[in-house]
């Protein structure tokens, strides 16, 4: 096997990013402390960047925005259970405390280092009062949405700004305009940490617009390991993630999000 799968790339900074969401879950066995006792510890633990906390169960989740309550359904067990939920004040952050699962999701993320540095106080805190014997699953999932007409690009083809290996049936000539449906789903093994990624792409559209959008959502994940494996999991699904975006697009699509290098 390689030792990468996706090319390397300079890592950069979109300021036109196309990121709807990202998702980053560690998953335990079953703690029922968490069910049953409400976790004022951990609040204290946190309070400082989520002051805001709300007692939910499943069936409550449906009332959230449906973008995040997606985002949660994917992740969260299918039981009606107790879920504790802290959020940042203006929303844009959402950290949810299961029974067997700590879930963050940012529906603002900017770069890698803001985004974990919401998630490593979490995790030490749940480590930390909870002591889970082990993962039964690390994940970090991210969301793009590619709309055209927000990057100045309403009049060109998807063959102009995907991949050929991405587009395949779509990107010879003739197909792309009258294509109606197009999705595909794989799963790789990774060559490190025992990972693997669930690739998502497609068209897409997006709720209230007639514009055909375009999908790009990978799930990359590692089942059973140890507690201490999370920091070293979560920084290589990062930086593969960013390697299988640009895998997907092209020069011209790169440029017109504005990319700037990573701040040091």
């Amino acid at each position: 096997m390689p030792e990468h799968v996706f090319p390397q790339v300079e890592r950069v900074v979109y300021g036109k990013a196309p990121l709807v969401e990202v998702i980053c879950q560690v998953r335990f066995p079953a703690d029922l402390r968490i069910e049953t006792t409400p976790p004022a510890d951990f609040q204290q633990r946190v309070r400082d960047r989520f002051p805001l906390l709300t007692q939910q169960s499943r069936a409550v989740l449906s009332a959230m925005p449906p973008e995040l309550a997606k985002a949660f359904e994917s992740v969260i067990p299918a039981a009606s259970s107790t879920v504790w939920q802290f959020s940042t004040e203006d929303g844009s952050h959402t950290l949810q405390l299961h029974k067997d699962n700590l879930t963050l999701v940012s529906r603002d993320y900017r770069r890698w280092e803001d985004f974990y540095s919401q998630f490593k106080t979490p995790l030490a805190a749940l480590t930390e009062l909870y002591k889970p014997a082990f993962f039964t699953r690390i994940g970090l999932r991210y969301r793009d949405i590619i709309k055209r007409s927000s990057l100045g690009l309403a009049a060109v083809k998807w063959s102009d700004l995907l991949k050929p290996h991405i587009l395949a049936e779509i990107g010879q000539d003739g197909f792309e305009d009258c294509t109606l449906e197009a999705t595909r789903a794989l799963l790789l093994r990774l060559p490190e940490h025992g990972a693997k990624v669930r690739l998502q792409h497609g068209f897409a559209e997006v709720e209230g617009s007639p514009e055909q959008v375009y999908l790009i959502d990978c799930d990359f994940f590692v089942d059973r390991t140890e507690v201490g494996h999370a920091d070293g999991a979560l920084e290589y699904f990062h930086r593969d993630a960013a390697r299988y975006f640009r895998w997907c697009i092209t020069e011209r699509l790169h440029q017109a999000m504005g990319p700037t290098p990573v701040p040091v």
